[in-house]
């Protein structure tokens, strides 16, 4: 092969790497339940099906059901992309909700070792719903910048559709992974966020993080986070404090006093996902309000109840500068403890996950067999070098402060950002695939014209010779 035909070859890669690739994840043009990418779709507790004719419908009776399918077994390196686009959402009312969410994979990759997930990124779908016009045929689409879910891309797992307010169908069409988006598209602005955490930053550390409970059980689980020695973090829900005399208030001093810390639930345990981002900002400003108020101090550590939020709601508390703190250990007392537990699956849940490598613990004490396995729990994590910690040591970033403050707070919350709409990964590479490009066909024009120059001096030399033989 000639010189000009390796570097014509190179220039078609060379141009294709400069223009736009997409990975689709699903066209729905099949009735099966299993992706482009090979893998299932599968849920929580709602219904959901594939037309075969590039729909896919769902319905969830609750905010805290999803739709997901993974995106691989190990880690997805989505940095090469700029958008996530979803073609023909249709919402069934004005006040449908619906989040898109990725998830991400551990460090390690590896599905069956905590954190699993990580954490995940999501955004509000209506944000970036907007009429799209291919072939003559408009649909609403969204087109999500990936810097939007503010995660890291180089170790997404799977994709979540949740945080649906209303039991009414939902239906969509193509997602797929794109870098570029229509013209006259217009973008919102980056949403705020703050990080979802759960897991400990330090894997040697285990932190207790005690939601809600029966208040004749109080002291008892008091008494033994003394007699074990060791920390926890009591997330406060506000009505609760002005309640049967104000217990509460006394209880979470005495707490405080004993080195433990409170941070926050909400103000009447309500579900965050059929609320209003208003009505969550009222519930998480209505229990730091009375935190502050009752313990003077400004905590920024939110368990949302039942663990459910969704895209809206992560929003409110990014806003608010406040870290959402979910778990990677489950000691399942909403499951067992009412059946009074005799064979300790409670106990066995807890070990289960600490074994897995969970360090962040979600545990209530409704029942005495809660607070005794508690016991056990802390015992057991003691004996594998486990060292318990405070969820400012578990979180480190987001310190709780005096309040009123001593120096003015630092704004937190992120700033709109909509000047790059694709990740410095993929900005990256199609430079430097496009400067390679210009080269090659800079090189390719040097080389024509070189070819040329010398065809013709060739033909002058041989005109020459024929006019010296007829001398």
């Amino acid at each position: 092969m000639s010189t000009t035909r390796i570097l014509f070859s190179l220039l078609i890669v060379a141009l294709a790497l400069c223009s736009t690739h997409g990975l689709l994840v699903d066209d729905f043009l099949s009735t099966g339940k299993t992706n482009k990418l090979g893998y299932q779709w599968g849920t929580d507790w709602a219904s959901f099906n594939s037309s075969g004719t590039g729909t896919f419908t769902f319905t969830a009776t609750d905010p805290t059901f999803q739709v997901y399918t993974p995106l691989a077994v190990g880690c997805l390196n989505v940095a090469s992309f700029g958008f996530l686009h979803i073609r023909n959402v249709v919402l069934a009312s004005d006040t449908q909700t619906l989040s898109v969410c990725l998830e991400l994979n551990n460090d390690q990759c590896n599905q069956t070792i905590a954190p699993f997930p990580a954490t995940w990124g999501g955004v509000d779908v209506r944000r970036y719903l907007q009429p799209v016009t291919v072939d003559g045929v408009t649909t609403q689409d969204v087109f999500i910048p990936l810097s939007h879910f503010k995660i890291s891309l180089t170790h997404v797992v799977s994709l979540a559709l949740k945080g649906v307010m209303e039991a009414s169908p939902i239906s969509l069409g193509t997602i797929e992974f794109v870098n570029s988006m229509p013209t006259g598209y217009i973008l919102p602005p980056t949403p705020p966020s703050q990080p979802l955490v759960m897991h400990c930053v330090g894997d040697s550390d285990i932190a207790l993080g005690i939601d809600t409970g029966d208040m004749a059980l109080a002291p008892a689980l008091l008494a033994t986070l003394r007699a074990q020695n060791v920390p926890a973090t009591f997330f406060v829900v506000a009505e609760t404090l002005t309640q049967n005399n104000s217990f509460y208030i006394s209880f979470y001093r005495q707490a405080l006093a004993e080195g433990h810390q409170i941070a926050l639930s909400s103000k009447s345990y309500a579900n965050f996902g059929k609320l209003s981002p208003l009505g969550i900002a009222q519930e998480v400003i209505g229990v730091r309000d009375a935190l502050r108020s009752l313990f003077k101090l400004d905590s920024r550590y939110v368990r949302p109840p039942l663990g459910s939020i969704d895209a809206r709601g992560r929003a409110v508390l990014g806003s608010l500068g406040m870290a959402t703190v979910l778990w990677d250990v489950d000691t399942e007392d909403w499951k067992y403890a009412a059946s009074g537990d005799p064979t300790k699956q409670q106990l066995a849940s807890f070990k289960n996950f600490v074994n897995r490598g969970g360090n962040l613990v979600v545990a209530h004490y409704f029942y005495n067999n809660s607070v005794v396995q508690l016991d056990e729990m802390i015992t057991y994590a003691k004996t594998i070098g486990r060292r318990f910690v405070r969820m400012d040591t578990c979180i480190p970033d987001f310190k709780d402060a005096p309040w009123p403050p001593r120096s003015p707070l630092t704004p937190s919350g992120d700033s709109a950002d909509n000047s790059s709409s694709l990740s410095g990964g993929a900005i990256a590479g199609i430079v430097i695939a496009c400067l390679v490009a210009v080269l090659l066909v800079v090189l390719l024009v040097f080389l024509v014209i070189r070819h040329r120059r010398n065809k013709a001096a060739r033909g002058a030399s041989a005109t020459q010779l024929t006019w010296d033989s007829h001398q």
